[in-house]
């Protein structure tokens, strides 16, 4: 700092620590009191009653300008609180959209899989009703039924808008129903097919683990005379006591001792279809009831022309005897799995 500058900024504090003598009358007394302040304390006073005198200015001029534009903020405040509160309600309402959109999304899907597992199920029953070996001519009926749509189906996942999916949805159902008709008259047509099979003879009469073809149909050596005779049906073995069943629905139109038979039972089935079961030591059945294929209508035995246990098994169709063995050939396996696996069902001694 210069030499002159230096003794200037000296003079000035030396000035401002001058002590200055001022005399103070209280009252009418006349009594005086000397004070003796500094210079630099009544510059610092009279500088803070300036600041404090400025404030006072600034704060009264500010609150002059707030008061002439409050009411214009305020209408400004209130439109944008109304714009908020708009808002919200329609963020609020386009979410409810969304959640209703997504929930019908999910119960068309929903509904889809449902129909889609009905055709699959009448895909299913269509293969088996098809395939099934029993369904003979009444198959060539079921070539007068239109074919419904294309022969195919299809979901398609998922839909661009509800109402693309409501309309694949409606198409889908009436899909649905149709095929669903179409089966109904398919499994009609099976289930006569099925009672025609039903009295039909088709059960291996005997329910044995060792059952088997013990003598065929047709021309043998007869056992008492040893000369060649006639044999009108086919013997069966499987043990003494070894459970006989029906081998198709019928009704029992004897049970009793017949010449030749012993003990016999005779099963009518329907459409000029009857069994006999010869050489039972037992009938478990009575005139007139019903059975059913597989049911239990006697023991084995050797009552009769016999010459040991056995079962001597018929087929007639009218007043004819046939053989017997392509209608029950298939079910001797059957037989024996029954036996082996329902060996409870049965007196463990008859085997």
């Amino acid at each position: 700092m210069p030499t002159n500058e230096l003794s200037v900024f000296k003079r000035l504090l030396l000035t401002l620590r001058q002590t200055m003598h001022l005399s103070v009358s209280f009252g009418d007394t006349g009594h005086q009191r000397m004070l003796t302040p500094r210079l630099w304390h009544l510059v610092a006073m009279a500088g803070l009653i300036l600041g404090l005198l400025g404030w006072s200015l600034y704060y009264f001029s500010y609150a002059v300008s707030q008061q002439s534009i409050d009411p214009y903020l305020k209408s400004q405040l209130a439109a944008k609180n109304l714009q908020i509160v708009a808002l919200e309600s329609e963020l609020s309402e386009k979410t409810e959209e969304l959640a209703f959109r997504d929930n019908k999304m999910k119960f068309f899907a929903h509904e889809l899989g449902n129909i889609q597992a009905r055709l699959d199920r009448f895909d299913s029953i269509g293969e088996r009703l098809f395939e099934d070996k029993y369904f003979g001519d009444y198959l060539a009926e079921l070539d007068n039924i239109e074919p419904v749509g294309d022969g195919e189906i299809s979901v398609r996942t998922p839909a661009t808008s509800v109402f693309a999916i409501a309309t694949q949805l409606a198409s889908t159902r009436r899909r649905t129903d149709d095929v669903e008709r179409v089966m109904e008259t398919s499994l009609d047509l099976l289930s006569k097919t099925q009672i025609n099979r039903n009295v039909q003879p088709h059960h291996w009469p005997v329910v044995n683990k060792r059952t088997y073809l013990s003598s065929n149909y047709g021309m043998r050596t007869d056992p008492f005379s040893k000369k060649q005779r006639w044999h009108s049906g086919v013997d069966i073995a499987g043990g003494y006591n070894a459970p006989i069943v029906a081998s198709a629905d019928g009704v029992i139109t004897f049970s009793g001792y017949r010449f030749g038979y012993g003990i016999m039972v005779e099963v009518t089935h329907g459409n000029g279809i009857r069994t006999r079961y010869g050489h039972m030591n037992q009938a478990l059945v009575r005139n007139g009831q019903s059975v059913k294929a597989g049911e239990v209508v006697g023991l084995m035995g050797s009552s009769g022309r016999s010459t040991g246990p056995h079962l001597h098994f018929e087929v007639l169709l009218g007043e004819h005897k046939v053989n017997p063995y392509p209608f029950i050939k298939d079910g001797r396996e059957n037989a024996k799995m029954l036996a082996l696996s329902n060996i409870q069902a049965y007196d463990t001694n008859r085997f």
